[in-house]
């Protein structure tokens, strides 16, 4: 059985153990040492190239504006990618979904077009300082009859929060269908990648109200639009997804500077 599903399972038997490894996983990851490592695996996968195929089918994206963007705050702002393509993804959803679905682009050559775009590719490039390892891709469906939400009538989660995947990372969200504010839409607070205090390592929840008094309300975004609406994140920001009543549909691609998924 492969070392990662192992510790996974055994983190499923020993629920208290969670928060530790959690923390564990953040120190090392985002300690003191996370820039010169970062230094030293541009330097060792430098060579590394990735395939991106034919033309972008991003239609609507300004280039230089959401590099500027993602290097000053960790989040590019949003582009589009073709309704085509994302009807294309969605007539590709496994018949068994079950409202995830991990590394979907082993069964979806829509998404595995969308994942190595050459517009995506040479934003994630530039952020990360060396062409990507891809991590993971997930598609998740809220509210569909078979997965209802467990906040339902509450207007958004109560905490933000962050994730870890690697010494640098970056996230592309894409919408498969359209989302309002209301409509559990990605909130995240720009910037705040940066803020690696102690109390960081200790948790990585924010009840919203702390990050309210913390951050105000005018720093954090909500990010919506129609279907087909994308951005690229570095998770160690502060974000959450707003609760709704009604189906979203969205697609997450993680893109690494080292690590790579393992089953």
């Amino acid at each position: 059985m492969p070392q990662t599903t192992s510790v996974r399972n055994w983190l499923s038997r020993n629920e208290w153990m969670v928060p530790v490894a959690r923390s564990f996983s953040s120190f090392f990851y985002l300690g003191p040492w996370r820039e010169p490592m970062v230094g030293l695996m541009t330097k060792v996968h430098s060579a590394r190239k990735v395939s991106t195929g034919g033309r972008s089918a991003i239609v609507d994206m300004d280039r230089t504006t959401c590099a500027d963007r993602l290097r000053r705050t960790g989040f590019s702002g949003t582009f589009r990618f073709s309704p085509e393509l994302i009807d294309r993804v969605m007539a590709e959803i496994p018949r068994d979904f079950s409202g995830r679905e991990s590394n979907i682009h082993s069964k979806s050559p829509a998404v595995r077009s969308i994942m190595y775009d050459p517009g995506v590719i040479e934003l994630v490039t530039d952020y990360l300082g060396v062409a990507p390892e891809v991590y993971q891709s997930e598609l998740i469906a809220i509210n569909r009859q078979n997965r209802r939400q467990i906040e339902t009538g509450v207007t958004c989660t109560k905490q933000f929060h962050y994730d870890v995947s690697d010494f640098r990372a970056l996230t592309l969200f894409v919408y498969l269908n359209d989302v309002e504010a209301d409509g559990g839409a990605h909130v995240v607070i720009p910037s705040t990648h940066r803020s690696l205090t102690l109390s960081r390592y200790r948790s990585r929840y924010l009840d919203y109200k702390e990050a309210l008094d913390r951050y105000g309300e005018e720093r954090m975004v909500t990010i919506t639009g129609g279907k087909g609406t994308a951005f690229l994140e570095d998770l160690v920001n502060w974000h959450k997804r707003s609760v709704t009543n009604r189906a979203r549909y969205s697609l997450s691609v993680t893109y690494t500077i080292n690590r790579r998924f393992t089953q």
